[in-house]
């Protein structure tokens, strides 16, 4: 088998972003065709183990910020969560959040996130359950 692996990623390149491949289609990694018209994309135990592995990433990039430390489980999630739809750059831009976050003035936090260009960008049910999340510590 480690003949095969090496042989393939020889013959087949490996790129961590998708390219398009000499047949017109979007591809992945070693060869692996996600585009429709390949009919194959991934499978679910690999987007939840891509899933796992972005968690596992973001979590360990708020780890140390002052204002993910001595806080719930649900409310350190949001914060994951902000952090894989923003980036860590992106929520630290959000600094009056942060600062009242980081005091447990959980109420000042979800004002500063319902009042932001953020929550104009995405999807009002996710805004509403994450400040829910805040709120209430626990999941709707």
């Amino acid at each position: 088998m480690d003949d095969l692996i090496r042989t393939l990623k020889l013959h087949e390149g490996t790129n961590p972003f998708v390219y398009i491949d000499t047949n017109g289609f979007s591809t992945i990694a070693t060869g692996r065709c996600v585009d429709k018209r390949c009919e194959h994309g991934l499978s679910q135990d690999e987007i939840d183990y891509l899933l796992a592995n972005d968690i596992k990433n973001f979590t360990a990039q708020l780890s140390g910020k002052p204002y993910y430390i001595g806080h719930d489980k649900v409310r350190q999630e949001v914060l994951v969560e902000l952090v894989f739809n923003m980036g860590i750059e992106g929520v630290e831009k959000f600094k009056n959040f942060l600062n009242a976050f980081a005091f447990k003035h959980y109420s000042v936090a979800v004002g500063e996130l319902k009042n932001s260009l953020w929550a104009e960008q995405v999807h009002a049910g996710r805004v509403n359950n994450i400040c829910y999340r805040i709120i209430n510590v626990k999941y709707p």
